[in-house]
C-alpha cells in the first residue's frame, strides 16, 4: 500500500506507541501499562463487515419500560420486543427498521424510548449509506436522552456521533464526542462502552491509514479494548454460547442486552484484526483471526454478522491460494449480500473481493467488483482506496496508461486527504478523567 507519512504521534498522549513486532506478523504487543500480550492472545482468541462499516452502537442500555404505545394487537406485543426487532433490522433490513421506528415514534412519548428508536433509525440510515440523515436522527436521540436525564444513553449517542465524525475525517469534533462518551462510561462503570471508545479510535486509524504506523496504533487500541472486555468465554470456541432470542422477563432481557453488547464488541475487535492483516497482505494471520470472529458470529446468531464474516473469509482464502474454495464461498455470500441490499456491507465485500480476485489472476472479475464500488458512498474510505488500487493495477497490466492515470490520481488525492486528516487524528488528546502525559 502506498505510504505518504512514515512516522507520527499516536492519538492519545497518555498511550505510548509501544506496540512492537518483527517480521510480517505481530508476535507480541506491550500495552501502555507494560503488560504483554501475544499476537494471538490465547487459544480462545485464535479470529464485520469490513472496516468501512462504522463502529455503531444502537442506543439501548437501560432498564425495561412499561410503556404500551405500540399496539398490543400487533406482533411484537411490547415496546421492548418492538425495539429489539428494530435494532436487529437496522443491520439486516435498514428500510424496514426505519419504517418500524417511525411508526413507534408517531405515538411514543417517553424520552428514553424515543431516544432509543431514533438511535436505531440512525444506525439503519448509516447502513443504507445516508450519513447526513443519520446524523440528524442521532442528534434527535441525543436531545431526547438529555431531556429525560438518561446520562448513560447520552454517552452512547456521543460515541455514535464521534464514530461518524471520525469516519468523515472531522477528527476534532469526533474526539470531543468520544471524550464525552468516555466520561459517561467511566461514571457508570460501563466497561463495554469504555472499550468501544478504544475500538472507535482503532477504526479511525484504519480508515485513514497511510503507513504501517497507523495499523500498529489501531492494534494497540484494539488490544486495550479487548483487555477491558476480559477473556472470551471458553464456550465460544466450543460452540456452547448462543445469544438466542430476547427474553420477555425484564431482568433476563437486561442480562441478554449486556451479553449482546459484549459479543458485538468482540465481533468488531476480531473483524478489525482480521481486516488489518488482510490490508497488509498477510492472509495467514487474517485467517487465524477469522476463527474467533466466526465463533462470536455464531454466538450472536445474527445473519448479517455470519454472512459478512463468511464473505471476508472467502476473500482471505483466495489470497491464501485456496482459490476454488474461496471463490465458491465468495460468490454465494456476495449474492446473499446483494439480495439484502445493505450498501455499506456490499461495497466492502466488493472491494476486498476485487483485491482477492486480482491476486488470483481473475482480472475481469476483479475489475467488475472494483467498478461497482465507484462512485463511493458515504463513509467508504477503504473500499474506495482498494477499488482505485485494483483498477490502477489492472489498467497498467493491460497497457491502458490513461485509464490507469485517472485512477492513480484519484487514489493519490484520497491518500493526501488521509495525510491531512492524520494531522488532526494524531494530536494528543486529554482523555476524560485522566492526566495527559508527555507526548511520545
Amino acid at each position: 500500500m502506498p505510504a505518504i507519512v512514515s512516522t507520527r504521534m499516536y492519538l492519545a498522549g497518555r498511550f505510548r506507541p509501544v506496540a512492537t513486532h518483527t517480521g510480517r506478523r505481530p508476535d507480541r504487543y506491550v500495552y501502555p501499562d507494560n503488560t504483554v500480550s501475544t499476537g494471538l492472545l490465547s487459544p480462545a482468541h485464535t479470529l464485520g463487515m469490513f472496516t468501512a462499516v462504522p463502529l455503531l452502537v444502537v442506543c439501548l442500555a437501560g432498564g425495561s419500560s412499561t410503556s404500551t404505545a405500540v399496539d398490543d394487537r400487533k406482533e411484537p406485543r411490547t415496546i421492548d420486543a418492538m425495539y429489539e426487532q428494530v435494532a436487529r433490522l437496522a443491520w439486516e433490513d435498514p428500510s424496514r427498521s426505519i419504517n418500524l421506528a417511525d411508526q413507534v415514534l408517531e405515538t411514543e412519548r417517553s424520552p428514553l424510548w424515543r431516544g432509543r428508536f431514533e438511535g436505531a433509525a440512525a444506525v439503519a440510515l448509516v447502513q443504507a449509506g445516508h450519513a447526513g440523515l443519520a446524523r440528524q436522527r442521532f442528534e434527535r436521540a441525543l436531545a431526547e436522552f438529555q431531556s429525560g436525564g438518561h446520562s448513560m444513553q447520552v454517552g452512547q449517542v456521543h460515541l455514535n456521533l464521534g464514530t461518524e465524525d471520525l469516519d468523515r475525517g472531522e477528527f476534532a469534533q469526533g474526539i470531543r464526542h468520544l471524550v464525552e462518551a468516555e466520561r459517561a462510561s467511566i461514571s457508570a462503570g460501563h466497561r463495554v462502552m469504555n472499550a468501544w471508545v478504544d475500538f472507535t479510535l482503532a477504526n479511525a486509524h484504519i480508515e485513514a491509514a497511510t503507513s504501517s504506523d497507523d495499523f500498529d496504533a489501531a492494534r494497540v487500541y484494539l488490544f486495550r479494548g479487548l483487555q477491558k472486555l476480559g477473556p472470551d468465554d471458553p464456550g465460544l470456541a466450543q460452540g456452547r454460547v448462543r445469544l438466542g432470542p430476547p427474553p420477555q422477563d425484564p431482568e433476563a432481557l437486561e442480562k441478554w442486552r449486556q451479553q449482546e453488547s459484549d459479543l458485538d464488541a468482540r465481533y468488531l475487535v476480531y473483524q478489525h484484526l482480521a481486516t488489518i492483516a488482510f490490508l497488509e497482505g498477510d492472509a495467514e494471520s487474517a485467517l487465524r483471526w477469522m476463527v474467533p470472529l466466526q465463533h462470536v458470529a455464531n454466538a450472536l446468531e445474527k445473519p448479517m454478522n455470519q454472512l459478512t464474516a463468511a464473505n471476508l473469509r472467502a476473500s482471505m482464502l483466495i489470497i491464501d491460494g485456496q482459490v476454488e474454495e474461496g471463490t465458491t464461498l465468495f460468490e454465494s455470500t456476495f449474492r446473499e449480500l446483494q439480495a439484502r441490499q445493505v450498501p455499506r456491507a456490499l461495497t466492502a465485500a466488493a472491494s476486498h473481493g476485487a483485491r482477492a480476485f486480482l491476486s488470483a489472476g481473475s482480472e475481469d472479475r476483479a475489475m467488475e467488483l472494483a467498478a461497482s464500488v465507484l462512485p463511493p458512498i458515504d463513509g467508504s474510505n477503504i473500499p474506495t482506496r482498494l477499488a482505485h488500487e485494483t483498477l490502477v493495477e489492472i489498467y497498467k497490466r493491460r497497457g491502458e496508461s490513461e485509464k490507469a492515470l485517472v485512477h492513480s490520481e484519484a487514489l493519490n488525492a484520497l491518500l493526501l486527504s488521509f495525510a491531512s486528516e492524520n494531522g488532526q487524528l494524531h494530536r494528543p488528546v486529554l482523555r476524560a478523567g485522566r492526566q495527559k502525559s508527555a507526548s511520545p
